[in-house]
C-alpha cells in the first residue's frame, strides 16, 4: 500500500469513535435530558403541594363555624369522668367483705337509711342543704374487715377522680369522716367504732348527685328568704332541711317546719324553723324552738288561726291547744 493511502485510512479510522472510549458527547447530552426531567418532576410536585395546602385554608375559611362556639369561653372540665352517685354506689358495693345493708331497723317500724348524707351549699345559694335524694350503705363487721372494706371504698372514689378532703381525722373512740367531691357527686365516708365488745365496726358510705342539692335549695329558697328577713338571726354556715307541710284546720292556712343546724360537720345543737302560709300564700316566718311553745306566743289572728288546735302549754305548764 502507497504511504498516502494508509495515511487516509488511518485518519478515516481516528475519525471513528473507538467502541472502547466512551461516547462523551452523548452522555453530556443524555445527562442533561435527565436534568431537565428530573426538574420537571419537582416542579410538579411543588406546584400540587401547593395547590393542596391552599386549598385547606380555603376549606378552613369558608367552613361554617360549629353552633354555639363562635365565641364559647375557654373552660377547665373536670378530669373525673361524669358518674351518677347511684351509680357509683352500685359499683363499690359488691367488693364489700362485710355485712352491706342499705337500710336498718327503725323504732317507728319503718326502716331507716343506714347511711348519711353530706350537706352542701351549691353555687349560687347562701345556705346549704341535704340533697333531695341519695344512695349508700353501710357495711358491718370485724375490725379487719371494716378497715379493708373503708380502704377499698376510698380506693375506688379516688380512682374516679372525686377528691378527699378529712372532715375528722377520728380517734380510737372517735368517728373517723371524710367527704370526697368531684363535679357532679359528693359522697360523705365514715368509719365508726363500736361502743361495746358486743358491737360491730361499722363504715358507711352516702352520695348523692349535686344537681339534687340544687333542686333542694330552689324548693327551699323561698323560705330562706323570709327566715333571713323576718328572724333577725344570723344566716351564714346554715343547713336547711326538708320542709314537712301541715294543712291547718282553719281553711286556706298552712304550717311548715323546717330543721335548722349549722353547716359545719360536727355541728351540734339545731332547731325546727316553723313557719305558715295565709290565705294569699304568702310564707311568714313565726318562730323557731326546741320544744312546745307557750300559748301565749300565738299573738296574732292569723298566728292563731294557722296553728289552730296545736298543742301549747300555759304558764302553770299546764297542757292546752291553740285557740282563737
Amino acid at each position: 500500500m502507497k504511504p498516502e493511502e494508509e495515511k487516509n485510512i488511518t485518519s478515516e479510522l481516528d475519525a471513528i469513535d473507538s467502541p472502547l472510549s466512551p461516547p462523551t458527547e452523548h452522555l453530556v447530552i443524555k445527562a442533561k435530558k435527565e436534568r431537565h426531567i428530573i426538574r420537571n418532576i419537582i416542579f410538579t410536585l411543588f406546584v400540587l403541594a401547593f395547590l393542596a395546602a391552599a386549598g385547606y385554608v380555603g376549606w378552613l375559611l369558608m367552613r361554617p363555624l360549629e353552633p354555639g362556639k363562635e365565641n364559647a369561653p375557654q373552660t377547665t372540665t373536670s378530669t373525673a369522668p361524669k358518674i351518677s352517685a347511684a351509680a357509683l354506689i352500685a359499683e363499690i358495693k359488691p367488693d364489700m367483705i362485710g355485712e352491706a345493708t342499705e337500710t336498718v331497723p327503725n323504732g317507728s317500724g319503718t326502716p331507716a337509711p343506714a347511711f348519711s348524707l353530706p350537706v352542701y351549699q351549691p353555687k349560687n345559694f347562701e345556705f346549704s342543704v341535704r340533697p333531695s335524694e341519695g344512695s349508700g350503705f353501710s357495711s358491718y363487721g370485724a375490725q379487719s374487715t371494716i378497715t379493708a372494706d373503708l380502704r377499698t371504698i376510698e380506693t375506688v372514689l379516688k380512682d374516679k377522680g372525686l377528691v378527699q378532703t378529712v372532715l375528722d381525722p377520728g380517734s380510737d373512740v372517735g368517728m373517723y369522716a371524710a367527704d370526697f367531691q368531684s363535679d357532679d357527686v359528693i359522697c360523705l365516708v365514715t368509719d365508726q367504732k363500736p361502743a361495746s365488745v358486743t358491737q360491730r365496726y361499722i363504715t358507711s358510705i352516702g352520695c348523692a348527685d349535686k344537681g339534687s342539692y340544687v333542686t333542694s335549695a330552689k324548693a327551699l329558697q323561698p323560705y330562706y328568704d323570709v327566715y333571713k328577713a323576718e328572724s333577725g338571726n344570723a344566716t351564714g354556715d346554715l343547713v336547711f332541711g326538708s320542709p314537712t307541710t301541715k294543712v291547718s284546720a282553719t281553711p286556706n292556712y298552712t304550717t311548715i317546719t323546717i330543721g335548722v343546724s349549722g353547716a359545719e360537720y360536727g355541728s351540734v345543737g339545731g332547731f325546727a324553723a316553723l313557719f305558715y302560709t295565709t290565705p294569699d300564700k304568702k310564707i311568714h316566718y313565726f318562730t323557731g324552738t326546741q320544744s312546745q311553745i307557750a300559748c301565749s306566743d300565738y299573738k296574732t289572728p292569723d298566728l292563731k288561726k294557722a296553728y289552730l288546735g296545736e298543742s301549747c302549754y300555759e304558764q302553770n305548764n299546764d297542757k292546752a291547744i291553740v285557740k282563737l
